[in-house]
């Protein structure tokens, strides 16, 4: 099985090209030249676009006193990115980039909850142990009113997970509103080193062993295999329910990896570049940690996407195991993330996948075999009794697909 020579994410991106400083400005108008080309002698017309960007940079400041150069270069950036119409392609500040950097290493400074969006929203999920949230008594379901002086409805949703992380030691002003009182509450939380373990497992009843995987970075697949050790060494595990859900995604060569340990023939992921149109298919090898005869599950649920679809797709696709919950995201694209000479960045979709045996993601994500845990759509504040309800259904909804995954693998298991 063939590996990418670089990291490429498909969901954050984390390959770093720095490229020269000529082409920040025109980064997406580069077709028929190269970056040497640009270096050496750009055409006429670029480089006089070039000047009318630096002229307006230097105009504008001397008639609006309140703006500068940076913030009128982010603002430009953003708004290129924006005309592309792509809501996976983003621009990063300098530390917008460390901090992705970060989270593809799994190793961040942050105050320990897992948040997802939800109409708008941020919504509290889950808590990391041994964070500040967590000795702050910070409950799931909580939804994030404000960061530091700034209103959550006024960030996307990657500025407002940027502006809740940052140096550990430093800390960060979160306003919460709790659904069930209305009332809303201000913490100031310390950020501390967070390692985000990528893998939980345990041991269910009749031998069947639960293993989440929560991200598919640097430390996922090492997680993977220990995780089906550990299990193993406390009791042979008959049959596997494999947790997706609320899986974002991350690195492409980890999902590659991660379905290679449980199929043993056959086409993973193919991989077709939009620049170039090559084709690159990753296939499995005869070798796997997990026999082909464990009976598996998969949970995915609405917020599976990228790489938890690619290795759902391929063990679907396959008919290695059964998926359960409810319909992914339907992201098809790599992206990859590229770093300027400012130490900024830019993530763009470089290529488009098909899982497994041509299933296409893109639009359609992966549909169950059975359907679980479908929840009503979201209520929009200020209705905060509908909006506690429902995430009432949304805990339910988990703990259902759950069960439902049990009964399932229980069955087969009699079975045989």
């Amino acid at each position: 099985m063939s590996m990418p020579n670089a990291k490429t994410d498909t969901n954050k991106g984390n390959r770093y090209r720095y490229l020269p400083a000529l082409s920040i400005i025109l980064i997406l108008a580069m077709a028929g030249f190269t970056i040497r080309q640009h270096l050496q002698r750009p055409p006429k017309n670029i480089r006089l676009k070039l000047a009318s960007f630096q002229a307006a940079l230097e105009l504008i400041p001397e008639h609006y006193p309140d703006t500068d150069d940076e913030q009128l270069f982010e603002a430009a950036m953003r708004g290129i990115i924006e005309s592309l119409d792509d809501p996976y392609s983003r621009y990063l500040s300098p530390t917008q980039l460390h901090k992705a950097d970060e989270t593809v290493e799994g190793r961040f400074g942050g105050v320990g909850i897992q948040v997802r969006p939800v109409n708008g929203e941020a919504l509290i999920t889950g808590l990391i142990p041994g964070g500040a949230a967590e000795e702050a008594s910070i409950s799931s379901g909580n939804i994030i009113v404000k960061v530091n002086d700034t209103p959550a409805v006024d960030l996307t949703f990657q500025e407002l997970v940027s502006a809740i992380r940052g140096k550990p030691g430093t800390t960060v002003d979160i306003t919460l509103l709790d659904p069930e009182t209305g009332e809303e509450k201000l913490f100031r939380l310390e950020r501390t080193l967070l390692e985000l373990a990528p893998v939980k497992w345990e041991l269910l009843q009749d031998g069947i062993g639960f293993l989440r995987l929560q991200s598919f970075d640097a430390q996922s697949v090492a997680g993977i295999r220990q995780a089906w050790r550990d299990m193993n060494a406390e009791r042979r595990v008959d049959a596997l329910i494999l947790d997706l859900r609320d899986n974002p995604g991350g690195l492409l060569e980890v999902a590659v990896l991660v379905a290679d340990m449980f199929l043993e023939e056959g086409p993973i992921v193919s991989v077709k570049a939009t620049k170039a149109g090559v084709i690159e298919e990753f296939r499995a090898e005869a070798t796997t940690m997990v026999g082909t005869a464990l009976p598996m599950a998969v949970l995915v649920d609405e917020g599976s996407a990228s790489a938890a679809e690619i290795l759902a797709g391929a063990l679907q696709s396959h008919q290695r195991a059964t998926v359960i919950g409810v319909n992914t995201v339907g992201k098809g694209s790599v992206d990859t993330l590229f770093g300027l000479p400012d130490g900024s960045g830019l993530a763009l979709k470089v290529a488009t996948y098909v899982a497994g045996k041509d299933m296409i993601i893109e639009g359609k994500g992966i549909e169950p075999d059975i359907i679980s845990g479908e929840l009503p759509p979201a209520p929009h504040r200020p209705d905060e009794k509908q909006v506690s309800e429902w995430i009432q259904k949304y805990v339910e909804a988990k703990s259902d697909q759950k069960e439902r995954a049990f009964r399932f693998l229980k069955e087969l298991t009699d079975e045989n």
